[in-house]
C-alpha cells in the first residue's frame, strides 16, 4: 500500500523543474507511504513512489524497474494471488531477486502486456512505462478499491494517487467542476464518471486502463465490469447451493488476504459485514485483535454488539471513545491530506479507527462491500418493489389500490413516477432536486443545463441495465457509484493513518457470482404472509414492520458462525451525531465556515444558506450544512477557485 505519482512525455525544458514538483507531489503523499521515498528519471519520464512496507518489507524498493528490458513499475496497492503467478512465471522461464508482489506484477506485464490485468487478484493502482515502444501503462482494479488520478498536459500526461499532489503541479489549475459539484449535492461522491471535482483532473473508473505513448493522445479502456444478466437469462440455482459457493467464496477471499509481513489487525463495528470478518480472520490468526471507535452518546455506538461478537468468537477487542471537540481538526486534516471535501461524516471516524489500530499493526480487514454485492441498505433497494408496483394498472381491489398509492404518497409525496431515474433520485439524493434548482444561483444552474451532464450519466447507465429487473437495476447503479465512493472514502482515511485497509467482500469472483443470482437471493419477503401483509405498504413501511430480509444469501450462509442477535441485526452505518452538533456545539463553526467563504457566493444563493444557518438543527438543514461547509473548507484548504 503506497502513493504513486509521476509525469509522462515531459520535454527536456521543464525536466528539472519537473523533477522538482515531483518532489512536492511526495511530500504530499507521505502519509500513504511513510517507510520509503524512491524516484526514476529518464529523458521524458518521471516516476515517484512512497512506500508502506506490507510486503517483503527490507526490499522491491520502488519505483521497481526490469534491467533487461529497461521496464518501470510505480505501483499502490497488493496482488493477493501473487505467489501462485509467481510460480506460473517461474515455469515460463523468469527469474526473481525478491518475494514481493512488486516484481511478480512487472513480470506479469512482461509475460502477458496489457492482458496481465486478466491475470491480476487484488487492489492495485499502477503505473508501467515501456521504453521499448515507448509506452505508458496505467491500471486501476476491478472494484475500485484503489484510487488513480491524472492530468492530461500538452503532449503528455501527470499522474498520482490523490488529488492533493496533483494540485502541487503548477499547470493545474484549481478551477472546480462545477458539474462534479452538483453530484456531489446528490450522492455524495466526489466524482461523476471520470470527472473530478477539479476541472481537467480526471479519474481512471474501477476495472479500467489507460495507455499512451509519446505523439498520441491517450486512449481509456474498460478490461471489467459487473456481469449484466437480464432477469429472462438468469440460470436457475438452489438457494443451498449458492449459499455453499458464497461461504466458500467469502472464507477463500478472507483466507487470501491475510498475506503479509507485518500485523493484521480488524475493524469491528458489531454489525454482520465486520462479525463474519472478524471470525473467519480468528480462525487463521489467532492472536488478531479488533478495533472499533464510537461517541459515547446513545444510539451512535455500538459497543453492546461489539463486545458480543468479541465475546462469541473470543477476540482481543480494544474500544476508544471519540470527542466532538476533535472533529474539526481531524476534518481539515483529511481534507487537506486527500484534496478533497468529505464524503460522508464517518470519514473521521475511520481515520480515528485506522490511528487506534496503527499502534499495533499495519494492515486492517475491513466489511466494506457486502452491503453492495449482497444487497443491504433495506429502503433503497426494496424501493424498487415501490416503483414496479406503480406501474401496475391495477391491484386485485380498487380498495387495495387506494391504499397503496396512499401509503406512497407518505413516503415520496407521490405517487406516480415519471421513470425509473425519477425514482431512484427520490431516494438517494442527499439533497433533493428541487432544493439544489434553490441553492444554486441561477446562472450557475443554467450554465450546468439544470444537471444535463449528471443526468446523461445515469441515463446511460441505466440503459446498459435494460432487462434486468429494478431491483437489479438498483443493485448494479449502487455498486458503481455507492460502492466506488465508499471504497474511496475507506482507502483515503485509513492511508491518512498509514494503514492499509483490505476489503475481502470486494473479490471480484465473489461479485461475478452473486450478480448473476436471482433478486431473491439478496432480498425478499420473510414469508407469504409477510409479503400479502406488505404488498399495500411503501419499502419503508414494510422496513419498520419487520416484513422483509436483507443480504439473505450472506445472513444464511454463516448463520451457524454468528450469534444469534448479531445474525437478526438491522443494519446501523457507523453513525455519527452531525445533525445534532450543527443544532449545538457546531451552530457557530459552521456559521463561521460558510460566512467566511468568499467563493460559495458564486456559486450558491447566499440567502438560501443563510436561512438554513438559521435553523441549523433540523434535519434537512443539517443535510444541506453538511456538504457545503465541507464544499467551504476544502476550498479554502486546497485554494480551489470558480
Amino acid at each position: 500500500m503506497c502513493g504513486i505519482a509521476g509525469f509522462f512525455n515531459v520535454s527536456n525544458i521543464e525536466f528539472e523543474a519537473q523533477s522538482l514538483v515531483l518532489d512536492k507531489m511526495l511530500d504530499t503523499l507521505r502519509r500513504r507511504g511513510p517507510n520509503d521515498r524512491g524516484v526514476w528519471k529518464n529523458g521524458h519520464v518521471l516516476f515517484g513512489h512512497r512506500r508502506l512496507a506490507v510486503i517483503d518489507v527490507d526490499n522491491a524498493k520502488q519505483p521497481w524497474r526490469d534491467f533487461e528490458t529497461g521496464c518501470v513499475l510505480s505501483y499502490n496497492g497488493e496482488i493477493y494471488n501473487f505467489p501462485q503467478l509467481k510460480r506460473a512465471l517461474q515455469g515460463l522461464g523468469h527469474r526473481f531477486v525478491t518475494h514481493s508482489d512488486t516484481e511478480v506484477l512487472l513480470k506479469a506485464y512482461l509475460q502477458w502486456g496489457l492482458s496481465c490485468l486478466d491475470h491480476l487478484d487484488g487492489m492495485f493502482a499502477f503505473a508501467i512505462y515501456d521504453p521499448r515502444t515507448d509506452l505508458l501503462f496505467m491500471a486501476r482494479d476491478r472494484m475500485g478499491v484503489k484510487p488513480l488520478f491524472f492530468y492530461p498536459h500538452d503532449a503528455g500526461l501527470i499522474f498520482s494517487s490523490s488529488i492533493a499532489a496533483l494540485l502541487q503541479v503548477p499547470v493545474v489549475d484549481r478551477v472546480v467542476c462545477k458539474e462534479a459539484v452538483s453530484h456531489y449535492l446528490t450522492s455524495m461522491r466526489t466524482s461523476l464518471g471520470h470527472l473530478s471535482l477539479i476541472q481537467n483532473v480526471f479519474c481512471l473508473q474501477p476495472g479500467e486502463f489507460l495507455t499512451m505513448s509519446s505523439g498520441n493522445a491517450y486512449v481509456v479502456r474498460c478490461y471489467w465490469q459487473y456481469p449484466v444478466v437480464k432477469t429472462a437469462d438468469k440460470e436457475p440455482v438452489a438457494f443451498a447451493d449458492a449459499m455453499m459457493t458464497v461461504k466458500q467464496s467469502v472464507e477463500n477471499a478472507v483466507h487470501q488476504q491475510l498475506i503479509s509481513d507485518v500485523s493484521v489487525g480488524c475493524f469491528l463495528s458489531g454489525g454482520i459485514d465486520s462479525a463474519i470478518i472478524s471470525g473467519l480472520v480468528k480462525q487463521d490468526l489467532p492472536r488478531c485483535k479488533t478495533y472499533n471507535v464510537g461517541y459515547d452518546e446513545e444510539g451512535f455506538n455500538e459497543w453492546a454488539y461489539v463486545n458480543q461478537v468479541a465475546e462469541f468468537y473470543g477476540l482481543d477487542n480494544k474500544i476508544e471513545v471519540l470527542s466532538a471537540d476533535d472533529y474539526p481538526a481531524d476534518w481539515l486534516t483529511l481534507i487537506a491530506d486527500k484534496g478533497l471535501p468529505l464524503s460522508t461524516p464517518n470519514e473521521v471516524c475511520i481515520y480515528r479507527l485506522a490511528q487506534l489500530l496503527k499502534r499495533e499493526c499495519t494492515v486492517a480487514i475491513s466489511g466494506e462491500g457486502a452491503d453492495e454485492i449482497f444487497g443491504g441498505y433495506s429502503v433503497p433497494y426494496f424501493s424498487a418493489y415501490d416503483y414496479d408496483r406503480s406501474r401496475l394498472s391495477s391491484l386485485t381491489s380498487r380498495a387495495e389500490s387506494l391504499t397503496f398509492q396512499q401509503s406512497l404518497l407518505q413516503m415520496y409525496g407521490r405517487a406516480e413516477f415519471s421513470g425509473v431515474l425519477d425514482h431512484f433520485f427520490l431516494l438517494n439524493s442527499w439533497i433533493p432536486f428541487f432544493t439544489k434548482t434553490q441553492l444554486f444561483l441561477p446562472d450557475v444552474w443554467q450554465m450546468l443545463d439544470q444537471d444535463d451532464v449528471l443526468l446523461s450519466y445515469y441515463e446511460r447507465l441505466f440503459a446498459q441495465l435494460d432487462g434486468c429487473s429494478t431491483f437489479d437495476q438498483y443493485m448494479h447503479v449502487h455498486a458503481r457509484i455507492n460502492l466506488e465512493g465508499l471504497l474511496f472514502r475507506v482507502d483515503s482515511s485509513t492511508m491518512a493513518a498509514s494503514v492499509e485497509a483490505r476489503v475481502p467482500f470486494t473479490d471480484h469472483r465473489l461479485a461475478e457470482y452473486v450478480f448473476t443470482l436471482p433478486d431473491s437471493f439478496k432480498m425478499d419477503w420473510r414469508s407469504e404472509q409477510a409479503k400479502v401483509r406488505g404488498m399495500q405498504l411503501n419499502a419503508l413501511a414494510a422496513n419498520q414492520n419487520d416484513l422483509f430480509e436483507t443480504k439473505r444469501l450472506l445472513r444464511n450462509a454463516f448463520i451457524t458462525q454468528l450469534p444469534e442477535q448479531i445474525y437478526a441485526r438491522p443494519k446501523m452505518s457507523f453513525p455519527v451525531p452531525f445533525m445534532k452538533w450543527f443544532g449545538s456545539i457546531w451552530q457557530d463553526y459552521a456559521d463561521r465556515i460558510i460566512c467566511d467563504s468568499p467563493l460559495l457566493g458564486e456559486l450558491f444563493d447566499i440567502r438560501q444558506l443563510a436561512a438554513h444557518l438559521k435553523t441549523p438543527g433540523d434535519p434537512s438543514s443539517a443535510q444541506i450544512l453538511w456538504p457545503v461547509c465541507n464544499l467551504a473548507l476544502w476550498m479554502n484548504e486546497c485554494a480551489v477557485h470558480n
